[in-house]
């Protein structure tokens, strides 16, 4: 199983986040995004480039709504800390071992440990 450490501030956020949107069955998903590039025009025709650096993501989801939408989540799911975590890793690196799941700036964010 994959190593990931998770801060104080960081099961504070998601203990929050559970209360404040009343989430049913949480789930912590994590996964490493490409990043991507949007093209699109403003009103006078002018390109405005949008762009989202590769990077890990992490959010609560309600598990709840998924399975009421008739899905199933689609990654494996792993108890820590006495929650559900997702953790969806790459064939290649980045991988979990030796990262750290904190909370800042008012999210939460995956640190790489250098190596």
């Amino acid at each position: 199983m994959a190593a990931l450490t998770v801060t104080p501030e960081a099961l504070a956020c998601i203990r929050q986040t559970i209360e404040r949107e009343a989430i049913q069955k949480p789930l912590v998903a994590i996964a490493w995004s490409e990043g991507q590039a949007d093209l699109s025009r403003d009103a006078s025709g002018n390109p405005v480039w949008v762009r989202e650096p590769a990077g890990w993501l992490a959010t609560v989801l309600d598990l709840a709504e998924i399975e009421e939408a008739g899905g199933a989540w689609p990654s494996s799911v792993v108890e820590l800390h006495g929650y559900k975590f997702s953790l969806s890793e790459m064939a290649t690196p980045p991988q979990f071992a030796g990262c750290t799941l904190a909370y800042e700036e008012g999210k939460l964010v995956v640190h790489e440990s250098a190596i």
